[in-house]
This record gives structure tokens, C-alpha cells and sequence, in this order.
């Protein structure tokens, strides 16, 4: 039996239809331009592309039907973990992205503090401008 991978988790506020369309043609693009994607696999949705586009199938709803079911096709034979490596990118949070980017390693600035002390301060000042009016 072969073991199904899980699932990539999906935020919700992500569901809408136009999301969802939106992201899937991220994903195809993506696989389009992947070199991990073998080339034959990629004619797949140029054929899509050709049938939406040539009425060799009748109506238009035949041939949308034709090029979604060559994207299906496409992303289906394409590598699962190439394809999950995409999903995970496109599905990853903008915050996320840039904390990976960080570097791993602590930065440490050597800095030397002092405290203040405010009355001591209004003095010194003071006793300062008296001493550049003098000279």
C-alpha cells in the first residue's frame, strides 16, 4: 500500500473561490518554470491552452473543461514533493518568509551603558554654559 503525504495546511481566511483559483495558477506557473518537472510533463498545459483556445471540442465549456482537466493532469504528474515544496511557499504566511531569512546566529553588539542621573545632569550642563561664556 502506498502511503498518502499529508496534506499542506491551508489557512482559512484563504478559502474563497478566487483565492483558491488564484493560487492554483501560482502553482502551475510555478511547475511550468521548475526544472525538476520533466519536460514532457509540461506540455500538458500548453495542450490546455490550445484546446481553450481552438474550437476543435465545440462550445467553450467543453474546451474550459478540457483545460482544467490538463492542469489537473499537469500538477498530478508532476513530483509530489516539488509539488508540496510550491503549495508550502505559496500557503506560507508573509511574516514567515521574512523570519526564515534571518540569520541563525545571534548578533552581539558590545555597547557600554551609563545611567543618568537627570538633577546631577542640569547641573554639569549649568556649570558647562557658564564656563564657554567665560572663555
Amino acid at each position: 500500500m502506498s502511503q498518502n503525504p499529508q496534506p499542506v495546511p491551508q489557512p482559512h481566511q484563504q478559502t474563497g473561490l478566487f483565492r483558491w483559483v488564484w493560487n492554483r495558477v501560482q502553482l502551475v506557473l510555478r511547475l511550468l518554470f521548475d526544472e525538476r518537472v520533466k519536460p514532457y510533463n509540461k506540455l500538458l498545459p500548453v495542450l490546455g491552452t490550445v484546446f481553450l483556445f481552438v474550437p476543435l471540442l465545440g462550445g467553450f465549456l467543453a474546451r474550459a473543461g478540457a483545460f482544467l482537466v490538463m492542469m489537473f493532469l499537469f500538477v498530478e504528474s508532476s513530483p509530489h514533493p516539488v509539488v508540496r515544496e510550491h503549495l508550502e511557499d505559496i500557503y506560507r504566511p508573509l511574516g514567515e518568509e521574512r523570519l526564515e531569512k534571518k540569520p541563525k546566529e545571534d548578533v552581539v553588539i558590545d555597547a557600554v551603558a551609563y545611567e543618568v542621573d537627570e538633577e546631577n545632569r542640569a547641573d554639569k550642563k549649568g556649570h558647562e554654559e557658564e564656563h564657554h561664556s567665560k572663555g
